[in-house]
């Protein structure tokens, strides 16, 4: 955690730091470092996160989604958007930032943990999509517990009944 320390640390004396709650006048920017991360980004762009970002972007107040806008020198270096899953669980759901700004994610994680996750028990970095350099971050930040993520399939196409409004259609469970 101490290399983590000193990155924040460079951040703050390299750049005039500010951030600010994501709102309708700010999105703009994060739109705008979204698209730049995912023309460096080395996944196709249906392959990475990149359209369920932007879709948090637009609709954040329609999910209930919080957001942060984190800034160097008035410029838009990073941001992150999630929401509390439970009353001790804060999940985070994206965290994009623009490298060129040395610190910019350990900046951007201790400010968003100070301002959003005050009084929840536990931080979730959700998934690493199977991205090493991904897994390899949120490992750095020494978690207390890695869950394993399941996938549930469809055997077969469940058949076709017909409605019976004497019945409730949820009652009718098919897998």
């Amino acid at each position: 955690m101490h290399k983590k320390r000193n990155l924040l640390k460079q951040y703050q004396n390299l750049y005039q730091p500010h951030v600010e709650e994501l709102s309708d006048d700010n999105t703009k920017g994060p739109l705008a470092l979204l698209e730049s991360w995912q023309e460096v980004s080395t996944q196709e762009m249906g392959d990475s996160d990149y359209f369920q970002c932007r879709e948090a972007l637009e609709k954040r107040t329609q999910f209930n989604l919080k957001g942060a806008v984190f800034y160097a020198d008035c410029e838009p270096a990073g941001f992150m958007i999630g929401e509390a899953v439970s009353p001790d669980v804060f999940a985070i759901h994206f965290a994009k930032g623009d490298v060129k700004y040395k610190g910019i994610y350990q900046f951007m994680f201790n400010r968003y943990a100070e301002h959003f996750c005050r009084g929840f028990k536990e931080i979730n970095l959700e998934q690493d999509m199977g991205i090493e350099g991904l897994r390899k971050t949120k490992r750095s930040y020494l978690p207390d517990r890695m869950g394993l993520k399941n996938r549930v399939y469809f055997k077969k196409k469940a058949p076709v009944i017909p409605e019976n409004k004497n019945r409730f259609p949820a009652w009718d469970f098919h897998l």
